[in-house]
C-alpha cells in the first residue's frame, strides 16, 4: 500500500508543480512560496520516504504495477478501445 499511496502523492505534487509552477497562464501572480515551494517540497518528502522503503516492498510494488498494466492492456486491446465500468447492481 505504501508503494502505490507515495507514487500518487507524488503524482499529485508534480502535477501541481507543473500546472501552478511552470504553467504562468493561469492569470495570477505567481506566488513561489504556494506555487513551486510547496509542492516541490511534497514531492521531495515523499520521494524520500519512497526510497527508505525496503526492496522487497519496492519489487512487490513494482511487479503489481507492470500486472495491472499488463492487465490494461488486454482489457483495452491495446489501448483500442474503451474499458467500460458498469456501476449497476444487477
Amino acid at each position: 500500500m505504501n508503494f502505490g499511496a507515495l507514487l500518487a502523492f507524488m503524482a499529485v505534487n508534480a502535477v501541481a508543480l507543473r500546472r501552478f509552477g511552470f504553467n504562468p497562464n493561469s492569470g495570477n501572480e505567481r506566488n513561489f512560496l504556494l506555487d513551486i515551494f510547496v509542492p516541490a517540497s511534497g514531492f521531495t518528502f515523499c520521494l524520500v520516504i519512497f526510497l527508505g522503503l525496503q526492496a522487497s516492498t519496492l519489487w512487490a510494488g513494482l511487479a503489481w504495477l507492470v500486472i495491472g498494466g499488463a492487465y490494461v492492456v488486454l482489457k483495452t486491446k491495446g489501448f483500442t478501445q474503451r474499458v467500460v465500468i458498469d456501476f449497476s447492481e444487477s
